[in-house]
């Protein structure tokens, strides 16, 4: 009895000890594993014999990994440069940072000691829950989502890379690239062995279907999914989040394929008009800009007006919960539901639900936040670029920074070739944009309530 007492007493005073806000907490477990993933991918052990892999390099590659966005700034590409052992590094960084560093520690805690009331409140920002009443559930649950997609989609890739490509790979390199495939596809990392093209080389129809399921999966967000499962694909008994993202989801989709497809058309005097993308990439690409960072197509050659329609989907990204990144879908929703209540003169609502006042305040927050960060820095970068003598198109620099913050890892190629301290900014960035969406409203939040107003005046508008 009296021992009971004293460990109870003990984990108590730890509790105490080492309570963190919880918007600290995630952005510190982060930096922690991302710090650590920079050490071991610096070792010697962890490049390909002959490469040279500096510390930048490591730091970068480990960001890349843990926010899972898929840039890469090594000319030729991770599997040319990191040994096994690094890519299973790599791997490991990628499946962390998709499920989020916070939730697998605190799902190993909740199975041992439960949960306080500061780390209920800490797993309800970082998954973006409503209640804490449900998260032992929404955590097992998780874990075996993850298994059993990233297990089917690592066996579907396995096909195509042994059975289905017109230069098959051998047993061996199969199994693994279809394990290493499904993880990063899931986690919308982006990050592939498959050289330095991406996918341009591979674009086999089992293999692009099974990559944009993964992406589309994993960025609908567990509770999203778990929620689907739960009510059998019941649409009317969804709750008004899972309604919320499956519709913009679908909505995204269909209206961005479009839109990548159409402004594609380019004209050129001697060969005539033409869409330089088929539909067929298109609707991939669609799929892959929403967080994910794979491509088909080279994407230095494609028209500015469909990067454009790119960088709007990469800014969107996915959906709360999931593991993708972007302002989020709800955001825009919240949003868009915001803007047709003025015009209506009614109060913010979304299928039969009223739109929560802070729900309404964080959207426009992050908004917000989210176009200054990416302005800002990219135009940082334009003019660092320009005192090194690099001089890079502005759509280019806009395209980079948006799909760093974002975390989506498409590149129209310049990343390789961007000097130091550019990088340092994209790394900042990706940082950012995996902790941002989680936190940012969190630490802009004043937690104290004002009694008093200042006089009202009218001020002249537009």
């Amino acid at each position: 009895m009296r021992l009971d007492l004293g460990i109870k007493n003990f984990t108590r005073k730890i509790r105490k000890k080492f309570v963190l806000r919880p918007v600290l907490l995630i952005a510190l477990s982060f930096f922690i594993v991302i710090m650590l993933g920079s050490i071991l991918l610096v070792c010697p052990f962890a490049h390909e014999p002959g490469v040279e892999v500096n510390y930048l390099n490591a730091l970068f590659t480990s960001v890349t990994a843990t926010c899972v966005t898929g840039l890469v700034d090594l000319k030729d590409g991770i599997a040319a440069s990191y040994s096994l052992a690094g890519e299973i590094i790599i791997l490991v960084l990628i499946q962390l940072g998709g499920l989020g560093v916070t939730s697998i520690g605190t799902f190993f805690v909740i199975t041992i000691f439960g949960l306080s009331l500061s780390q209920q409140q800490l797993i309800k920002e970082a998954w973006n829950l409503s209640s804490a009443k449900i998260l032992k559930k929404i955590f097992f649950y998780t874990i075996l989502i993850t298994a059993v997609i990233e297990i089917l989609g690592a066996i579907l890739s396995f096909v195509s890379f042994y059975c289905l490509q017109a230069n098959p790979m051998t047993l061996e390199d199969a199994i693994y690239n279809g394990v290493f495939h499904s993880i990063s596809a899931f986690n919308n990392a982006g990050i592939d062995l498959l050289g330095s093209q991406s996918l341009i080389n591979h674009q086999e129809p089992l293999l692009l279907t099974t990559t944009s399921l993964l992406i589309t999966f994993g960025g609908l967000g567990y509770v999203v999914i778990i929620d689907v499962l739960a009510k059998k694909f019941n649409f009317k008994r969804f709750k008004a989040h899972t309604k919320i993202v499956l519709t913009m989801t679908l909505i995204l989709f269909i209206i961005g394929s479009l839109m990548i497809f159409l402004t594609s058309y380019s004209y050129t005097p001697d060969v005539g008009g033409g869409f330089v993308l088929s539909f067929e990439n298109s609707m991939f690409l669609c799929v892959s800009t929403r967080t994910a960072g794979f491509t088909t197509v080279d994407l230095g050659t494609v028209p500015i007006a469909s990067l454009i329609v790119m960088i709007m989907l990469m800014f969107v990204g996915a959906s709360p919960g999931g593991t993708g990144g972007g302002i989020k879908t709800t955001t825009i929703f919240v949003i868009f539901s915001y803007i047709r209540s003025i015009f209506q003169n009614k109060e913010p609502y979304g299928f039969r639900r009223e739109m929560n006042k802070d729900a309404t305040k964080k959207a426009l927050l992050l908004f917000v936040v989210g176009i200054v960060f990416i302005i800002l820095i990219s135009l940082i970068i334009s003019v660092t670029e320009m005192a090194y003598g690099n001089v890079i198109a502005y759509d280019e620099v806009l395209f980079e920074t948006t799909s760093a913050f974002a975390t989506v890892g498409l590149t129209t190629g310049i990343t390789p070739g961007l000097s130091e301290a550019s990088r340092v900014l994209l790394i900042l960035l990706m940082y950012l944009g995996r902790i941002g969406p989680m936190s940012i409203t969190t630490m802009l939040k004043s937690h104290n309530i004002q009694l008093w107003h200042y006089v009202e005046e009218n001020i002249p508008i537009g």
